[in-house]
């Protein structure tokens, strides 16, 4: 079929990285959870989850900043591979000891090495694949995160109640599986991008950090807090709609969330691929600004049919829809837009920005929703995202004259096509 044909023609290291992606997402069991564990096994609020998230993304800050900086000097495949086992072993511990803010304490530090490979998958990606190919990576990658996802939050939701400790072990056990795989196929390259197929404003910097390249493009900014408030709107499927499900299906809010977490796996597996092949020619910033708009749309339905179960499949349907486009374009936009020395720092940059501005959002969210009824929460997102749709049309207008050649790259390929 040409819809998984175009994922022909790909360096082998994006296909190991996409069977080592499935084996690992297979066992996603405990983070789906956490806003469950927190309330449910801890008693605590929606102010109070959302305070211990933004604390988490403060204490993560530093693993981002540290992985983007030794995947652009010791390489991006030892940075995976060895932060991914120290992960495990800490997985692993917290099924082993009793459920208590230890084991929550020790969870987030193990999260603190995966956060480490975020600009190091990135810069892999980016590495092993041309301008022309790199949607097409990118999203082979996510489908096969997402090809293992459809099965972890079902199960860890019936593991949820009593067979907690299991979750974690398992969740451990799969990811394993998955960095040998990677650890032992992957070619392991200090630098891995290649001359000859490096776009027109990516040619490598001897000078210069990740922050001084993003600042002196007004796009890149916009980019950055853009990415940072979509990333708010994101969050709410992990915070505010457990909270709505756990009030309105008590005991089995758990296993509804995991269903639909689930039901938000398949349709990636599904659309990805058809979503690729018919949004190939509209530019990264369009893709951005029709994923807010249906992340809007999809979020809108949690609020306006509360008490419609099936509502939330259709409301599931659409966020994740633009959920698959948004990423479609996140990585493919600014790879293509910066030096390929500088990847993983400039990727760390992007990450901890938006972990700050979306951070802090979080907690005035948090507070905020905690006093209003759950439509008047959902409203709120939708005028957020109505905020982050405004900064996208900015964002373009700066794009097409500070990287213009990329528009008039994408013409000529047009009227070839």
């Amino acid at each position: 079929m040409k819809f998984f044909s175009q994922y022909r023609g790909l360096q082998k290291e994006m296909y190991v990285l996409f069977i080592g992606r499935v084996i690992s997402a297979l066992g996603t069991f405990i983070w789906p959870l956490m806003t469950y564990i927190l309330s449910n096994k801890f008693n605590l609020s929606l102010g109070t989850i959302s305070l211990i998230f933004v604390v988490a993304q403060l204490f993560m800050m530093p693993a981002i900043f540290i992985g983007g900086k030794l995947a652009d000097k010791v390489g991006r495949k030892k940075l995976i591979v060895w932060t991914s086992y120290l992960g495990v072993a800490l997985y692993v511990v917290c099924g082993l000891i009793p459920l208590t803010y230890v084991t929550i304490f020790l969870f987030f530090l193990s999260s603190f090495f995966f956060n480490m490979q975020g600009p190091a998958y990135e810069a892999l990606i980016a590495d092993k694949s041309t301008p022309d190919q790199r949607q097409r990576a990118f999203s082979l990658t996510y489908l096969g995160f997402n090809l293992g996802f459809i099965l972890g939050p079902s199960i860890g939701g019936f593991l949820f109640k009593d067979f907690l400790w299991l979750a974690f072990i398992l969740d451990g056990l799969t990811t394993l599986i998955g960095t040998i795989f990677i650890h032992v196929y992957i070619k392991d390259e200090k630098v891995g991008y290649v001359e000859e197929t490096l776009g027109v404003y990516e040619t490598p910097e001897e000078e210069g950090s990740g922050w001084s390249f993003i600042v002196a493009k007004k796009s890149l900014v916009l980019y950055l807090l853009v990415s940072a408030m979509g990333g708010l709107l994101y969050m709410q499927t992990n915070i505010l709609l457990p909270i709505q499900l756990d009030t309105q299906y008590a005991e089995n809010g758990a296993k509804v969330y995991g269903m639909l977490s689930s039901f938000n796996g398949l349709i990636v597996i599904l659309f990805t691929p058809l979503l690729t092949q018919w949004m190939r020619k509209i530019r990264e910033i369009d893709k951005i600004a029709i994923g807010t708009v249906l992340f809007v749309l999809g979020m809108s339905f949690y609020g306006v049919f509360p008490f419609i179960l099936p509502m939330f499949y259709v409301g599931m349907t659409l966020f994740t829809w633009g959920e698959i486009v948004n990423t479609l374009s996140r990585s493919a936009y600014f790879t293509v837009r910066i030096p390929a020395s500088h990847r993983g720092r400039v990727s760390a940059v992007f990450s901890l920005g938006a972990m700050v501005i979306g951070g802090l959002g979080q907690v005035v969210f948090g507070i905020v929703a905690d006093k209003l009824p759950i439509g008047q929460a959902w409203a709120l997102v939708a005028f957020i995202g109505a905020i982050v749709l405004f900064f996208t049309f900015i964002m373009k207008y700066f794009d097409k004259k500070e990287f213009h050649l990329l528009y008039e790259t994408m013409e000529v390929k047009t009227q070839e096509e």
